[in-house]
């Protein structure tokens, strides 16, 4: 049986979205006949954190470093002619808790919706000893979005004017999604749990575009 879940339109109207049936995704896409549990895998004390708190804080930092990109205060990378600025999209924080109710900080197959068919995705695990509290979830969401920006030190104007099939490090991706001049939206989701003695803090944000190989990260100017 096919999973449909209710989304509410500006206009206030419920529409039903069968995610098995978006043509970029199909049976591939992360809420395809899911009923949004946790994984099997999950360990028993694993709990969702709330982000609605944290939200301002989220858009706040993108949209900081996103500005601070497109006026070119980072050495080696070029002014951007135009940067959107990001809003939060209960959507993408749907599917992205999804993704993190998997207990595993992987990307998934497929997100897409029908208003961002080719949806990209961040993930992120911070994990530690001690005392749960030792790091509170704004703390640990503050860092985490700081090193996706921080590799910056590893893209050149190169790969920002067409990104390529092969990267020297991975880990770029991560700052070209979220510096892509079309990201118009993000919405994100966390867990916590514990495991192996460690606390871990897993983040996953989902953007309304990802990498395309061969096209511009952001048009320099």
């Amino acid at each position: 049986m096919k999973v449909l879940v209710l989304l509410v339109t500006l206009a206030g109207i419920a529409t039903a979205v069968d995610y098995c049936a978006l043509p970029t995704c199909l049976d591939k896409h992360i809420a395809c006949n899911n009923k949004g549990n946790f994984s099997e895998e999950c360990p028993k004390d694993v709990r969702e954190i709330k982000l609605d708190g944290h939200q301002k804080l989220i858009l706040a930092l993108f949209n900081e470093l996103r500005n601070k990109v497109a006026g070119g205060n980072f050495e080696g990378l070029p002014k951007a002619s135009r940067m959107a600025k990001m809003s939060w999209c209960d959507e993408l924080t749907h599917l992205a808790l999804l993704n993190v109710k998997t207990c595993q900080s992987l990307p998934d197959k497929c997100r897409s919706t029908e208003r961002f068919a080719y949806a990209g995705q961040n993930n992120a695990i911070f994990s530690y000893s001690g005392p749960e509290s030792e790091y509170t979830d704004a703390e640990i969401i503050k860092e985490q979005i700081e090193n996706w920006f921080s590799e910056r030190t590893h893209t050149s104007p190169e790969i920002l004017a067409s990104f390529p099939e092969d990267l020297p490090n991975k880990a770029i991706a991560k700052f070209t999604i979220a510096v892509a001049e079309k990201n118009t939206h993000v919405g994100c989701a966390a867990v916590r749990f514990s495991r192996d003695f460690y606390n871990h803090f897993l983040l996953t944000c989902n953007f309304a575009t990802t990498n395309v190989i061969g096209q511009p990260i952001y048009t320099p100017g």
